[in-house]
């Protein structure tokens, strides 16, 4: 029998404030049956983690939680089941662990498995320095690929593939607005959009945001604090319209990009938290066909596409990198009143081992991305 030991973690004992994540000790979790555990060698902080946190995400959970859903590290402990991940496998774990036996799994849309477990909401997340999974619930991180890129990836660059190319199937030349685009998805489709040659419109809630999505690749940059964005983007595509549009701020936001929808275009929600109930003005959808469709997050193909497009040095994630697990409920605090840009990325302490030899505490890492030849 296994000694039981204690390990830290981020604890959530009710909804509320930042102040509501505790650093304590906890029993550390064992890999039973299917399972393995996994050493935490980062974590991504995800706004969802914050609507959890909150109380406002309509995920029923259960306290005490963990919170966490976009982890990697390696794998210390596998159950007497597991026979295709090993001890100390660089693994990332999967922020939605399908069933794989569903109608929608089998269709390929596993995305949408409503079976499927889901770290930091349904059981426990990555806010620890160990978490147990499923053993097909991780799938292997590219050598190429370091801790913190495999942490900001799955959840973000993940759903930008699965809207870009799964949902809106942009084309190159089409004009794509991404809103939110200095933030973690919203920077993520900026890099993809630019690398399937889209004419990318950042449009973002400052011009220093704005500024910085023209570093990730886009064409033309909206501060939509100061400017009518429907205007602006009509003004930017010579009254055309743009073809695609990456939406996932909700509220005003979105009302202004759908007046801007060009002939056809396609119009895909993946957030709302400026607003989550909006006004829908129907006639643009019948006299112009525009077309409205929701995405949820990414499909394990979409982790396995993107992770090797960062491998490549075709994609980089804008990662700020920090230390510790006391240091969450500042980020928390910080994503609540919008002061982030990209990926936050957390490195559990005593983890020592190079995770870090490209990332200094605090500092940001982007670059332009590689457009195709």
């Amino acid at each position: 029998m296994l000694a039981s030991l204690n390990m830290q973690a981020i604890v959530l004992d009710r909804f509320g404030g930042p102040e509501e994540l505790r650093l304590r000790e906890i029993p550390e979790p064992h890999a039973t049956g299917s399972e393995v555990r996994i050493r935490v060698h980062a974590v991504a902080i995800n706004h969802l983690d914050v609507d959890i946190r909150q109380g406002t995400s309509r995920f029923p959970v259960e306290f005490p939680l963990v919170l966490g859903r976009e982890s990697v590290g390696v794998v210390d402990e596998i159950g007497p089941e597991v026979q295709d991940v090993d001890i100390g496998d660089r693994v990332v774990v999967l922020p939605i662990q399908p069933c794989g036996q569903c109608d929608v799994c089998r269709a390929g849309f596993d995305n949408l498995c409503s079976n499927a477990g889901k770290p930091g909401i349904s059981h426990p997340g990555g806010y620890a320095e160990f978490t147990v999974a499923p053993a097909n619930a991780v799938m292997k991180l590219p050598a190429t690929v370091s801790f913190p890129y495999g942490a900001a990836a799955a959840v973000s660059f993940g759903t930008a593939h699965h809207i870009l190319r799964g949902l809106a199937q942009v084309s190159p030349g089409e004009w794509l607005v991404v809103t939110g685009a200095a933030g973690g998805l919203g920077s993520a489709c900026v890099q993809l959009g630019s690398l399937l040659g889209a004419k990318v419109i950042a449009a973002a809630g400052s011009k220093e945001k704005a500024d910085l999505a023209v570093t990730f690749g886009a064409a033309h940059a909206i501060d939509y604090s100061k400017y009518d964005l429907t205007e602006a983007l009509l003004d930017t595509t010579n009254g055309y319209g743009v073809d695609v549009a990456v939406e996932h701020i909700g509220g005003h936001t979105f009302e202004q990009v759908l007046q801007a929808m060009a002939i056809r275009g396609r119009m895909i929600v993946a957030g709302g938290h400026a607003g989550e109930i909006v006004r829908v003005d129907l006639i643009p959808f019948f006299r112009r066909e525009i077309v409205l469709r929701g995405a949820r997050s990414q499909t394990r193909a979409d982790i396995v596409v993107v992770l090797n497009l960062i491998s490549l040095g075709k994609l980089r994630p804008h990662v700020e990198l920090l230390r510790g697990l006391d240091s969450i409920p500042d980020i928390h605090r910080r994503l609540s009143e919008r002061r982030v840009t990209g990926k936050i990325v957390v490195i559990p302490d005593g983890i020592d081992d190079g995770t870090s030899t490209a990332f200094d505490r605090g500092t940001s890492q982007s670059a332009p991305v590689e457009l195709p030849g």
